[in-house]
């Protein structure tokens, strides 16, 4: 339990110390990567990013970050985990927890706040 803990506040103190770039916005909400997480695995990245909304959705959420998996090449994504947050900028009361996108792999299309995001993730 105490290896757990420590594990909890070590992801919680870096994610307190994430840089966000904003990358967009789309109906009022603001989407953002931090670099510093970006990982590489030939052409595929992975990194997290966050939506912040101006007020919170009919479920009380009012910001959301989520780790994203997208092929460079082949311009797809995929979501890989989501949080949800009480609060703006992934603050407050975390609200719930998912998993990988059953959807898997999507097709991204050009000039769509995804191809924005995936143009930041592969660093184009």
């Amino acid at each position: 339990m105490k290896k757990f803990v420590a594990f909890a506040l070590l992801i919680a103190a870096h994610f307190a110390h994430a840089e966000w770039l904003a990358v967009g916005e789309q109906n009022g909400a603001s989407f953002y990567i931090d670099l510093q997480t970006i990982t590489v695995k030939g052409d595929t990245r992975q990194a997290w990013e966050m939506l912040d909304m101006p007020e919170p959705d009919v479920d009380g959420v009012r910001s959301l970050r989520f780790k994203m998996e997208y092929d460079c090449k082949g311009k797809r994504s995929r979501g890989l985990a989501m949080l949800t947050f009480a609060d703006r900028m992934a603050a407050g009361t975390e609200l719930s927890r998912l998993g990988e996108d059953p959807d898997g792999w999507e097709d991204v299309e050009p000039g769509t706040m995804f191809d924005t995001r995936l143009r930041a993730a592969c660093g184009k």
